[in-house]
């Protein structure tokens, strides 16, 4: 019985939800369950969050923090079909691949 590396490689790719769920609880605001799981408006989310975070002395930042409040919620339901959907994809590459 011999070893597949092909399915090694697979297994070490596959996104964690566990991972992903931890850095979008203790990261969230500044997006590095996005940058986690490669996705877009990762820069976005962190770019906003800094700003306001830095305009907080003038109030305007309250207002960037409830809308970065909001957008945190979201990708918090939304993760888990995320990691999975990453996973899936993963595997129906690698089907595609060893069917040639």
């Amino acid at each position: 019985m011999g070893i597949n590396f092909e399915q090694m490689k697979i297994e070490e790719r596959k996104k964690n939800t566990i991972v992903a769920y931890l850095l979008w609880w203790f990261l969230g605001l500044f997006g590095a369950h996005r940058f986690y799981m490669g996705k877009s408006l990762a820069f976005v989310m962190l770019g906003v969050s800094l700003m306001s975070f830095i305009t907080l002395v003038i109030f305007v930042g309250y207002v960037g923090l409830l809308v970065m409040f909001v957008w945190w919620i979201i990708d918090g339901i939304s993760l888990h079909k995320w990691v999975m959907a990453y996973n899936i994809a993963l595997i129906e590459e690698y089907e595609r691949k060893s069917a040639l």
